[in-house]
């Protein structure tokens, strides 16, 4: 039995992805891939890592773990999902890192399941995006407190990717844009679920839908239908240009207003970006689904 962490992080899918996958869990099932519904399993987490402390679960708590979260014995795969599985989104930044405690607690997340293979899922986002949303939900909402001695543009996901790598040599990675999350979705939800490339998978256009007009998402619905498309390139050329077209401006746009910030800084952020990603993807054991 394969364990999945999808991770976050914060301000990526917002549950968009286990929610998709919830809704297709009996097909999944079938193919002995397992969708715990969340509230089965978070408060669970929460309250057994802090027991474990850092230590390995004993079988008769992994047992328990199964037991409250499925109804299937000897499945293939299990994903569990939540971005608090890497903290609070007061603890994104510090030391000019990106999740400063990420290998800590991923270490105590592969601890659950010492003895089965683990692999782990994570959507990135661009810093010059991500910050201003950290920023809007913290507590004070102002941004030299929260950001402390960080300096935004030392920031790297590739660096943080590579300690997870580090401390969970056995664990493989999978990561992708959250930019391009609306043209890669059907690839993204099997490389996390790991189903057939045939499945017929439901609610596939639920989450494309909150990006446009509700005319758009019709048309672009009726479209599929009519014209389901041929390759994997023409699916996300026609995704694309649908977005361009009928896209909600607020929903795919960020208003950047921070303390100090410059269209210079945001620029240097994003070619920052561009080439920490690629880095991330150079990086042994480490998958970019782009």
């Amino acid at each position: 039995m394969e364990i999945v962490y999808h991770l976050g992080a914060h301000f990526t899918d917002e549950d968009r992805l286990p929610k998709c996958l919830l809704k297709n869990r009996h097909e999944l099932s079938s193919q002995g891939i397992i969708i715990p519904w969340p509230r089965h399993y978070r408060y669970l987490f929460r309250d057994l890592l802090t027991r474990l402390n850092g230590e390995k679960a004993t079988p008769e708590m992994q047992g328990l773990i199964l037991d409250a979260v499925m109804q299937q014995d000897d499945p293939l795969r299990v994903v569990f999902s939540h971005d608090a599985f890497l903290g609070t989104p007061e603890d994104v930044l510090g030391q000019d890192q990106l999740y400063p405690a990420a290998a800590e607690r991923v270490m105590a997340l592969r601890n659950i399941f010492p003895d089965n293979p683990v692999s782990l899922c994570l959507g990135v986002r661009n810093p010059a995006t991500l910050i201003p949303a950290l920023i809007q939900a913290s507590e004070t909402r102002d941004y030299a407190s929260y950001m402390g001695q960080t300096d935004p543009r030392a920031l790297r996901w590739s660096e943080m990717i590579a300690r997870l790598r580090a401390a969970l040599p056995d664990c493989p990675v999978t990561i992708w844009c959250n930019e391009d999350t609306p043209v890669i979705w059907p690839v993204l939800l099997r490389a996390i679920a790991g189903h057939a490339p045939e499945t017929k998978m439901v609610a596939m256009f639920d989450f494309l839908s909150t990006l446009m007009t509700p005319e758009g998402a019709e048309r672009m619905k009726a479209y599929f239908n009519d014209h389901p498309p041929a390759s994997e390139a023409r699916r996300r050329r026609a995704v694309s240009a649908f977005l361009e077209k009928f896209g909600i401006p607020e929903q795919i746009e960020m208003e950047l207003d921070l303390p100090g910030w410059s269209d210079d800084l945001v620029a240097q952020l994003t070619e920052a970006y561009d080439a920490d990603i690629a880095e991330a993807a150079g990086l042994p054991g480490v998958t970019l689904v782009s």
